[in-house]
């Protein structure tokens, strides 16, 4: 049985071999290349060499049968003997790679196998840039990563540099502080600031280490890190004086200063010969609302021209109110007028209350303020009167109110206006009276009210009128009073009112009649007092009244009496008040009453008290006031009590 089946096994295998010597069949392996075709071929016979294989990125090597390569196959030798694998052998191309820096120092290439990486080349620095990246075009579209790209080809790749961005700080050389400004590389600096500094001219930047170069911000190119300094040029400007519609005056000529100079006033000339205003200063503004400067001041030169305008004024010479108004007649005769107007007694032709002066009239000689009327005497000796009259008190002939003077007498010397009357004197020393007359003070021996001046008395030195009384002085110096005494100030040592004028006093230099006080000033320079004191009116340390006059001051130069309160210049120029000080009148900044004087001011010319508000003009012509200011009668601008002087003209 055993011998049986060998024989079989035998049988197939020799059966088996027979077969298979027909046909062997070689493979190609070409190891990631193209495919080639299996060949078959007899045993002991060649095969056909075929076509190279191709594979990217490869040199065809040759076949061989096995995979390390060691037994090449020669296909004009070799004979097939069994089936077999040929394996191809590849050998990588070598590619190189070229850097193209655009202007930056050159770079060998490098020989690269392919699928192998290229070495990132160490680059020496491009002057104000900075090697961002590799791509393998110059419009730097494709991206070349060292670490992940493998070389398949020869290839160029491009360097990218990105311009570095400098700072460039400027130091502001006292100027503001600013910021610093980014400029690419190479690009001038278009967005340089340009500081501001009061009173400097900027001169432009500089560079350098004294920072001597300009820098040019619109063609100097930023190369590195870079510090500018400002440089400033002091502005001039001019210091113009404005002789401010003076044609007489000469004023300091024009010239200019650096800024932060301190320069010191000049004075303006004019000629002494001619009939100029006071100089008085100088005003930063033409009306004098501005920063004032006296002469020899120092004025520090700004940002701007400084333009001064000369101050002018006209001496005050006399000044009158009562009521609630005033009248300022200046050296040069012109009149200007303050206050309540409901009248018409400003004369300005309405009934505006004004509370600063308005010009009423020229070449004017005299004026005088009653309670709600003026009178007002010209160079011609003509008077002229506006406001109340009721009662007659302009003596015009009517009772109707006139808001602009009107005509009444022609020759007239002196006035008074008092409450609701008037006096004139004429240059031939008559004395006549006009309007209210219910307490006999107009002195015609009548208590009859008249329209028309009518004839009073003969050789008259001066007048003056209160509320409802008159006061005389003759030309011997005799004084006369008449018309209402309730409280003795007629000074004829009763309390009975008066219709013909009474005599009261010998040796009289002049007289001051207030509301119901009169002050008597005698040729000796002493003061004497009469009449109502209940608020110390009379100054002689009393609240009593008077009916006879009573020493109260000497060396005296004149005296004003007001509604309750008094004023005295005297012979030194020095002010004296005393009386009513409830709104201020007084002027020594308080609002006591005063029983005897007290100094107030130096260096006085003239006053004028009224009713609880007071005037004073100072030996330079300058115009102040103080006390009750309801009207604006007070001249200010404003209706502001004033409790301490304040100029006025």
């Amino acid at each position: 049985m055993k011998k049986k089946i060998a024989f079989f096994l035998c049988v197939m295998v020799l059966v088996g071999i027979t077969a298979g010597c027909a046909q062997l069949t070689v493979r190609f392996d070409t190891q990631g290349g193209s495919s080639i075709a299996i060949q078959e071929v007899a045993k002991g016979k060649t095969i056909t060499q075929p076509p190279v294989p191709q594979k990217t990125g490869h040199t065809f090597a040759g076949w061989f049968t096995d995979t390390t390569f060691r037994t090449p196959w020669d296909f004009t030798k070799t004979k097939v003997n069994a089936n077999t694998t040929l394996y191809a052998k590849w050998t990588p191309n070598s590619y190189s790679i070229s850097f193209f820096i655009q202007d930056g120092p050159s770079i060998p290439s490098q020989s690269v196998l392919y699928g192998a990486k290229a070495t990132e080349p160490k680059v020496a620095q491009k002057i104000g840039h900075t090697l961002s990246s590799w791509y393998t075009d110059p419009a730097y579209q494709s991206l070349w990563d060292f670490s992940l790209r493998q070389v398949a080809a020869a290839t160029t790749l491009y360097a990218r540099w990105i311009p570095n961005t400098y700072s460039v700080n400027f130091d502001s050389n006292g100027g503001p502080a600013l910021a610093s400004v980014d400029v690419t590389y190479g690009n001038p600096l278009i967005d340089a600031p340009t500081p501001k500094r009061t009173g400097f001219v900027f001169e432009g930047w500089f560079e350098g280490p004294a920072y001597t170069r300009a820098w040019n911000v619109t063609k100097d190119p930023v190369l590195q890190e870079t510090r500018l300094q400002a440089r400033w040029s002091v502005e001039r400007h001019l210091l113009i004086y404005q002789a401010n519609d003076n044609p007489l005056a000469v004023v300091p000529e024009a010239t200019s200063y650096d800024y932060g100079t301190a320069i010191k006033i000049q004075e303006p000339k004019v000629d002494s010969r001619t009939e100029s205003p006071v100089f008085n200063g100088w005003s930063t503004s033409a009306d004098g609302k501005g920063t004032l400067y006296a002469v020899g001041d120092f004025i520090t030169m700004g940002e701007k021209v400084i333009t001064l305008y000369a101050q002018w004024f006209t001496p005050v010479r006399q000044v009158s109110s009562k009521g609630f108004h005033t009248l300022m007649l200046k050296q040069n005769g012109t009149l200007v007028s303050v206050g309540y107007n409901t009248n018409g007694q400003l004369g300005d032709g309405s009934k505006t209350t004004r509370k600063a002066p308005v010009v009423v009239m020229e070449r004017v000689d005299a004026v005088s303020a009653g309670i709600g009327h003026s009178l007002v005497l010209d160079y011609s000796g003509i008077l002229w009167g506006m406001g109340g009259n009721i009662l007659g008190q302009l003596g015009d002939g009517s009772t109707s109110n006139r808001s602009v003077p009107v005509r009444i007498m022609d020759s007239v010397a002196a006035i008074a206006a008092g409450g609701s009357h008037s006096l004139i004197i004429k240059k031939d020393g008559t004395l006549w009276a006009t309007g209210n007359n219910e307490d006999g003070q107009l002195g015609d021996g009548s208590t009859d009210m008249h329209r028309s001046p009518v004839k009073v008395a003969s050789e008259i030195q001066s007048v003056s009128a209160g509320e409802y009384h008159s006061l005389i002085v003759k030309r011997d110096g005799t004084l006369w009073t008449m018309g209402w005494n309730d409280f003795g100030q007629l000074g004829a040592g009763d309390t009975k009112s008066r219709s013909i004028p009474v005599k009261v006093m010998d040796g009289v230099q002049m007289v001051s009649a207030g509301f119901s006080h009169t002050m008597i000033l005698k040729k000796d320079g002493t003061l004497w007092a009469a009449g109502n004191n209940e608020r110390g009116q009379l100054g002689d340390g009393s609240l009593i009244n008077r009916v006879s006059p009573v020493q109260v001051f000497s060396d005296v130069r004149s005296v004003h009496a007001g509604a309750t309160h008094t004023l005295i210049i005297k012979k030194d120029g020095s002010l004296w008040a005393m009386g009513g000080n409830d709104y201020g009148q007084l002027g020594d900044g308080s609002q006591d009453d005063q029983l005897l004087p007290v100094k107030v001011l130096e260096d006085v010319q003239t006053a004028s008290a009224s009713n609880q508000f007071s005037h004073v003009v100072t030996s330079d012509g300058r115009t102040w006031a103080f006390g009750l200011n309801e009207y604006g009668q007070l001249g200010d601008g404003s209706t502001s009590t004033r409790l301490v002087r304040v100029r006025i003209l």
